[in-house]
């Protein structure tokens, strides 16, 4: 298993400090022959991750990730997916 320490955000006071977080990427995803069903999972853990992470992340590593992000799917905005 890979482990990763991240840095966390710091707390706005002390008497509200940012939680220690774990996520945990366990199980593959099972397989599914409805792509509604296999979107409503995408969607729904796509948002919890999202969630865990603004919750947790200083500002500057979220930015630094959706660029990684955006640069590792650039090329799919570059090929037009429908035709003019």
């Amino acid at each position: 298993m890979r482990t990763f320490n991240i840095y966390k955000a710091q707390g706005y006071t002390e008497k509200e400090p940012v939680e220690n977080t774990t996520i945990s990427i366990v199980q593959e995803v099972p397989e599914m022959r409805d792509l509604k069903e296999a979107g409503q999972i995408y969607e729904k853990e796509g948002a919890m991750l999202a969630e865990a992470l603004r919750a947790s992340l200083p500002g500057g590593t979220i930015d630094a990730l959706l660029r990684e992000l955006l640069i590792s799917r650039a090329s799919l905005l570059r090929v037009p997916m429908f035709e003019k």
